[in-house]
């Protein structure tokens, strides 16, 4: 049996990003991934070790996959019983992998606990603790940390920030603050290559990059279900005209599977998944960053205009996610 260095459980562009900067090449190489279907196939060929999970498409298939993870991850992965365990606590298999074992939490994006402590997942994780007959139960073919993510459970011993953050329900936790700039300006050579191959940014990308002043982020809501996709292009189509199509650029979010060139065909269109703030630490810089509340825009290190659209630009994403305040915090 091959020996990991450490398991990483991941499903987001951000953080497999920021798991790359704490780490070494090496260390990165030794490390066993569980990825899904937030990763894109293009990153998640590059990966050394892996192993996909597909999303299960309802409630029921949803419940068998967790309770046969439960049963048996340690039979089908048996280096899960020693290796230290570090990602994602929130995810379709993270408590399957993570089991009754210790383990390290990567933050999911920047302030990732502050906007987790208001939200609405969190208010139904905790409606559903309040039930401790159905809360027992699920604890037993889940698992403690399937209502209780972003560490707040009794295995997760460290939180790995990029700045300072909080969420009372954590002050247990070691914290850990590895600034994104810091790491970045601290790797060498080796990795920055590697980090660039494993998002496949070249130098015509940067060069396509620096000849925007604007970057509209989109959302995955179609994908999600929330919108129709005839829905989100009209919302994104009145975002644009306001704005001289020459200056935009659109960068997709990696969930985002509406294809965009069919739509604006004169927008310039950044699809390749790449965490927004590997531009900052390459030195691309814009005028304007518009979202309809997306925090990728508070994630810049520079004085830039920022447009924050809100939910209330359509009442189906206001009733899903309530009326959502630009964080007022600066990154």
């Amino acid at each position: 049996m091959k020996k990991y260095s450490r398991v990483c459980i991941v499903d987001t562009v951000y953080t497999l990003f920021y798991y790359c900067l704490n780490y070494s090449v090496e260390e990165i190489e030794s490390t066993f991934f569980f990825v899904g279907g937030g990763l894109a196939k293009s990153i998640r060929d590059k990966l050394p070790n892996h192993h996909f999970f597909k999303k299960r498409k309802n409630i029921f298939h949803r419940f068998l996959f967790r309770l046969n993870l439960r049963l048996f991850s340690r039979c089908r992965w048996p280096f899960l019983k020693k290796t230290p365990i570090c990602g994602l606590d929130n995810l379709t298999y993270s408590s399957g992998i993570i089991g009754n074992k210790e383990y390290t939490l990567i933050e999911d994006a920047p302030y990732i606990a502050s906007l987790y402590s208001d939200s609405l997942f969190r208010k139904e994780n905790i409606k559903q603790r309040a039930f401790k007959l159905k809360s027992f139960f699920i604890d037993l073919c889940f698992g403690t940390v399937f209502l209780r993510p972003f560490g707040e459970n009794l295995l997760c011993k460290e939180f790995i920030f990029s700045q300072e953050d909080y969420i009372s329900s954590i002050e247990k936790l070691k914290i850990v603050v590895n600034p994104l700039h810091k790491l970045w300006l601290n790797s060498n050579a080796e990795k920055k290559e590697y980090i660039l191959h494993l998002f496949d940014i070249n130098e015509k990308d940067i060069a396509l990059l620096l000849s925007k002043s604007v970057i509209l982020f989109t959302q995955p809501f179609a994908t999600d279900g929330v919108l129709t996709e005839k829905e989100q292009i009209e919302i994104y189509n009145k975002i644009i005209k306001q704005n001289s199509q020459q200056t935009i650029l659109l960068k997709p979010h990696p969930r985002d599977l509406i294809d965009y060139t069919q739509y604006f065909p004169d927008i310039a269109i950044f699809n390749k998944p790449v965490p927004i703030q590997l531009f900052d630490l390459l030195n691309i810089r814009f005028k304007k960053a518009i979202t309809i509340f997306s925090t990728s825009v508070i994630c810049f290190s520079y004085d830039i205009e920022i447009e924050w659209k809100g939910t209330k630009i359509h009442p189906k994403l206001e009733t899903r996610y309530g009326d959502v305040k630009m964080p007022n915090y600066i990154y």
